[in-house]
């Protein structure tokens, strides 16, 4: 519940926010969360136009497939085990690139619209087979450590991204009742801050 995102200033908006531990600037904007309260909007990613400095994390795609296409992530483990670190590098950055939108690791669920829609599905489709359409795409990043006894060795650390589990499930949603469940908004670059 943010006091004073609404005019009414309703207490039964429940709104959370959750963000990446590493990430310092957690807080949207309210003006974000006044915007999903008003239009009932369930869960929304924060993205930004992608600089520089926006090497590490991970990159919005569009993916066709057989069932069409959807909205998934790319981090940068999955593109250097595929051979593209450095088109995932430049991607967005290149002259005449369009912008590239990266995710900043925040997202904001909006409980009293999300949970009647969560429980619905469940009810339609079962716990087991729900926790399998939000579990995230395993994401296999080998990393390399001195051991004690002073061998450099090479480790895979499984990763699973936030991101990947909410857009799986937006892939799903989208198929499934032809609507979006999460919805994006792009910071750009002027008001990353």
């Amino acid at each position: 519940y943010l006091k004073g995102a609404l005019p009414n200033d309703d207490p039964k908006n429940l709104l959370g926010v959750v963000g990446n531990g590493e990430d310092l600037g957690s807080t949207p904007d309210p003006v974000i969360l006044g915007w999903m309260l008003e239009k009932k909007v369930p869960i929304v990613m924060i993205t930004t136009d992608k600089t520089e400095l926006d090497m590490k994390g991970g990159q919005i795609s569009l993916v066709r497939d057989n069932k069409g296409v959807h909205v998934t992530i790319v981090e940068k483990a999955q593109a250097q085990a595929a051979d593209q670190l450095a088109l995932f590098e430049e991607l967005g950055l290149r002259k005449g690139d369009n912008k590239s939108f990266f995710n900043t690791n925040v997202a904001v669920l909006n409980y009293d619209v999300l949970a009647p829609l969560i429980r619905e599905l469940v009810k339609e489709v079962g716990k087991e087979e729900f926790l399998k359409i939000i579990t995230p795409d395993l994401i296999q990043n080998v990393k390399e450590q001195k051991d004690k006894d002073g061998v450099v060795r090479k480790y895979i650390q499984l990763e699973g991204a936030m991101a990947s589990s909410l857009l799986n499930l937006d892939k799903f949603w989208r198929q499934r009742y032809n609507q979006p469940i999460v919805h994006f908004v792009n910071v750009g670059r002027g008001n990353r801050t």
